[in-house]
């Protein structure tokens, strides 16, 4: 899946090239289907891109999607695709779809997702379809390592939750003020 703007920050174009070129490719023989959600500038281009290169059998565009639902949609995925290029300062998408997902989520190389992954074979190599379509095709062709990191990232994840963060954030502050008091 992918959820997100459709803006060029964000790569839904990115994944849409991956997926074309695995598809061309045939680079995997398991069956699947692509699901992507969210509104924006690229939508038409995106569609226009589904239709030239056959991949209606294979993509799905659904639209916006409530907040409620997002969990839902990233619970049923057995791959979640994040291919943004840059200008991710944290990566809260990862880290929401680490939490929610079945699957392995794959986050663009970039420095913020970077931050946030709880293994390097997270990220892809967002500009080169190639190398973004073997990723995706090796986590196809791979469901009982797809499971082992879904536990890996949902553990991980666990540790960003403001009951683990929350006390160093107060400590933090707390010695701070001890030293501004004793100043």
């Amino acid at each position: 899946i992918f959820l997100g703007r459709l803006v060029p920050r964000k790569g839904p174009m990115r994944l849409l090239a991956a997926i074309e070129y695995l598809v061309r490719n045939q680079l995997t023989k398991e069956p699947f289907e692509v699901v992507i959600a969210g509104k924006g500038m690229q939508s038409n281009e995106m569609k226009k891109f589904i239709q030239k290169h056959s991949l209606g059998d294979v993509v799905t565009m659904v639209g916006y999607l409530d907040e409620s639902m997002k969990p839902a949609f990233l619970a049923d995925s057995d791959i979640a695709a994040f291919p943004s290029g840059n200008g991710e300062t944290f990566g809260i998408a990862l880290m929401e779809a680490m939490a929610s997902s079945r699957g392995v989520v794959l986050g663009g190389n970039n420095s913020g997702y970077a931050a946030v992954v709880a293994d390097k074979r997270q990220l892809v190599e967002h500009d080169n379809p190639k190398l973004f379509a073997e990723s995706i095709a090796y986590w196809l062709e791979h469901a009982s390592e797809r499971k082992e990191m879904a536990s890996k990232q949902q553990k991980h994840a666990a540790t960003f939750d403001i009951e683990s963060v929350g006390p160093i954030i107060l400590r933090v502050y707390e010695e701070a003020l001890q030293k501004r008091r004793q100043s």
